[in-house]
């Protein structure tokens, strides 16, 4: 079910970036497609649900909710209490949801892999079945995905270190204007290597371009001097 979600989005995301008229809009599907989407389908498994439900991801999932309500919903109106219980009770649910559901994905293919595991010669198809399972295991915690957002939530997030709504549309429209630049400058294959392939390395690059900052400053002494 959640495999058939993830390629149905997916395919709305192709299908809307082609046919929509808006500039804007096609390079927002383009961004999610290939930066959130993508991602999600190459190490995809119902283990990486686990991921969401590790202490240390609800930690740092609760502290930001306890900022975000203090910042979002500051101030005294009728139905704060309820949107604040709202929050944390989703929080609540899909964690647990995440930590059951994970489980069990987990329990399962532990199963069918002890199946080709316990056997006197291991075929072909044993030791493939055997990998899978393995790179799914190591597919449960996306260290790439998650550095990327630490990176983005200290670039856009504030000193409060919370996203909030304006600072998410930020994050999204920068995204989105990387994607179109990419794509104008590059060839088609070039275009994709790069979507498929940008990281938190690459983003450091961008951000901080030493070089360019030396050759900035130098121009402005430069200048000055004259």
């Amino acid at each position: 079910v959640l495999l058939a979600a993830l390629l149905l989005k997916a395919m709305m995301l192709v299908m809307k970036g082609i046919c929509t008229k808006s500039q804007m809009e096609k390079w927002f599907m383009t961004e999610e497609f290939f930066w959130k989407v993508v991602p999600e389908l190459s190490t995809f498994s119902a283990m990486r649900l686990l991921h969401f439900a590790s202490p240390s991801i609800i930690i740092a999932d609760a502290s930001k909710f306890m900022t975000y309500s203090k910042t979002r919903w500051a101030g005294n109106f009728s139905y704060k209490n309820f949107l604040i219980a709202r929050k944390w009770s989703k929080l609540v649910i899909t964690r647990l949801l995440c930590l059951i559901i994970g489980i069990d994905a987990f329990l399962f293919k532990v199963r069918v892999a002890y199946k080709y595991i316990h056997q006197e010669r291991i075929d072909f198809w044993s030791f493939l079945s055997v990998t899978m399972f393995i790179v799914q295991i190591l597919g449960i915690v996306q260290l790439s995905m998650f550095v990327r957002g630490r990176i983005f939530l200290f670039i856009f997030g504030g000193e409060d270190g919370v996203m909030q709504a304006e600072e998410r549309a930020t994050q999204a429209v920068w995204e989105a204007m990387l994607v179109r630049k990419i794509w104008q400058e590059h060839s088609l294959l070039k275009t994709l290597a790069l979507l498929l392939t940008f990281d938190d390395a690459d983003f450091q690059k961008l951000v901080l371009n030493q070089k360019a900052d030396l050759m900035d400053y130098i121009s402005s002494e430069e200048s000055s001097s004259e």
